[in-house]
């Protein structure tokens, strides 16, 4: 309710940033509510992105109504090694192992360079577990950025991430 509240809300031809897209739910969701909004996803797995295009085309659209990008986002912007869970994949520092991956990542304070947006709309995230130092570096380099995040919504994965994450925001 509060996702489908939000997309509403949005200005005309906002900006809405979706990192951590899985196959598509989100952005699909949002497509059919509101199709004038811009709709950037962030991806790194490859699985995952096979089935986003799938869905995109059984709901009808085009891969041209979504900016696709096969990045993860991380706290820094470089090479990471992603845990391949499915839907529990998760950047890990730990030891590299057979179901481990090396994908590109970004920083979140490099999108707006990268979609060419100052500012946007709406962000959401759900990086399974992985938000904290995310949030963490966007918030103490967000000086050095030209852009801002108007609204947030992000997942978090217990109770130790989500209080950890709500005091960036609330400090922020």
């Amino acid at each position: 309710d509060i996702f489908i509240e939000t997309i509403k809300s949005l200005p005309k031809h906002a900006s809405y940033v979706n990192v951590g897209t899985a196959i598509g739910y989100y952005p699909l969701l949002t497509k059919k509510i509101r199709p004038d909004i811009k709709i950037y996803c962030f991806e790194p797995l490859p699985l995952h992105l096979a089935f986003f295009h799938e869905n995109i085309n059984l709901n009808g659209f085009n891969t041209t109504d979504f900016m696709i990008y096969d990045l993860a986002i991380s706290s820094i912007s470089s090479t990471v090694a992603l845990k391949d869970q499915s839907f529990g994949s998760h950047v890990t520092s730990g030891t590299i192992d057979q179901s481990s991956i090396l994908v590109n990542a970004i920083a979140l304070s490099d999108i707006f360079n990268l979609i060419g947006k100052q500012d946007i709309d709406f962000l959401q995230m759900d990086i399974q577990g992985h938000e904290e130092p995310v949030l963490t570096t966007y918030f103490s380099e967000n000086s050095n950025t030209t852009g801002s995040i108007k609204s947030f919504l992000v997942g978090t994965h217990g109770d130790h991430i989500h209080s950890a994450c709500r005091t960036l925001f609330v400090n922020n």
